[in-house]
């Protein structure tokens, strides 16, 4: 998988991170520039997945260092997984989606008819992910599904009542989707200033304003227990994930992850596995997988 690091900022401390950046050990990466002003310069830098911790620790790196002579530069900072399908961002959906069978996104404004069994989620995808086209997102939202009653014979919901967060939100369509399927409240966080933006006005659309919250931040924002926790990130964030998210979850709650290929299944699960995770779930579509897991209080002691 191929990955952009987008820097947006002043255009003279952008092109000595490029310089700088030019000087180091790491491999492969390829470089671009866009809007060549002073004040909004854009600067794309290229690599490999395997590459990317390594990409990202230089970027923290060179930023420190340029501190003392751009002491206000502070510029906007976005990775995208180039393998991510959706249309590029300022191009959202124009016609309703049908990701799964039960459910159904559509576009703000457009004229529909309801239809019985049909949940409607309404998605502006405009300067966010999460349209409902790729595959990690549908593998997610048919996760949920399963929670819920739909092809449940035993009609036993058991996301009702539940306390759901979704981290790394973006556009909030699984938070949405969640409490249309049954879910009691939901949290979303989502550190791209954009995207929050877009996810706000999002959970306006759907009504959902008392019973969706939108933070922005990461990791550092997370806070309060959960019964399911919804994580459809980049593999280098998910990697990270166990260990926080056992802190957060509630017993016996559950966990979907997602954005991750088949290849990489092995080195995901396993820190989940040894963290106390039990596997209930794999689903797979297009090269790309889910995991349904569920915290088992009795494997392993861990203080919370």
């Amino acid at each position: 998988m191929e990955f952009e690091i987008r820097i947006s900022g002043k255009k003279e401390p952008l092109s000595l991170i490029q310089c700088m950046f030019k000087r180091s050990i790491i491999n492969d990466l390829c470089f671009k520039n866009l809007n060549d002003t002073d004040q909004n310069s854009v600067l794309s830098i290229y690599t490999k997945e395997e590459s990317l911790n390594d990409a990202l620790s230089a970027l923290s790196y060179i930023l420190n260092e340029l501190k003392g002579k751009f002491p206000d530069f502070e510029p906007e900072i976005r990775v995208r997984n180039l393998s991510y399908s959706e249309p590029e961002i300022g191009h959202g959906h124009k016609s309703p989606l049908r990701p799964t069978r039960a459910i159904r996104i559509i576009p703000p404004g457009f004229n529909y008819f309801y239809e019985n069994g049909i949940t409607e989620i309404i998605i502006d995808s405009h300067n966010a992910f999460g349209s409902g086209n790729h595959p990690s997102t549908i593998l997610c939202l048919e996760q949920l599904e399963g929670l819920s009653a739909i092809n449940n014979r035993e009609n036993n919901n058991w996301l009702k009542g539940k306390r759901v967060l979704d981290f790394g939100c973006g556009t909030g369509i699984l938070a949405i989707a969640s409490i249309k399927l049954g879910a009691k409240c939901a949290v979303g966080i989502e550190m791209d200033h954009n995207s929050f933006i877009t996810v706000k006005k999002n959970v306006q659309y759907n009504d959902l304003g008392d019973r969706i919250e939108i933070v922005e931040g990461s990791w550092n924002q997370l806070c309060g227990d959960f019964d399911l926790i919804i994580a459809n990130l980049v593999p280098s964030a998910l990697l990270k994930a166990p260990n926080i998210f056992l802190k957060h979850i509630r017993p016996d709650g559950r966990i979907i992850i997602s954005g991750f290929g088949i290849k990489q299944c092995a080195s995901i699960i396993n820190p989940f596995l040894s963290s106390g995770f039990n596997l209930i779930q794999k689903k797979s579509l297009k090269e790309w997988c889910s995991f349904l897991l569920k915290y088992d209080t009795c494997s392993i002691p861990v203080c919370r």
